[in-house]
């Protein structure tokens, strides 16, 4: 990853996080399963950082990659 995507990705982590991790629990029911699901959704963020950074609304990709991982 370049610096700018290493940047905006751990921009996204600090902002994101705590609602990623409310999203997930509130689908999931378990915190331990929530953390889970985040990492992996940080994961494939990571294999998608630029379609995130060129995203007109990036929480919107954010909340919708976190909502199909709690799926999985």
């Amino acid at each position: 990853m370049a610096g700018n995507q290493i940047e905006f990705f751990d921009d996204i982590y600090r902002k994101y996080y705590k609602m990623m991790y409310d999203v997930a629990l509130r689908i999931v029911k378990n915190p331990e399963i929530a953390e889970d699901v985040v990492a992996d959704t940080f994961l494939v963020l990571i294999t998608k950082i630029n379609a995130v950074i060129e995203h007109e609304q990036p929480v919107k990709m954010v909340v919708s990659c976190s909502e199909k991982q709690c799926a999985e």
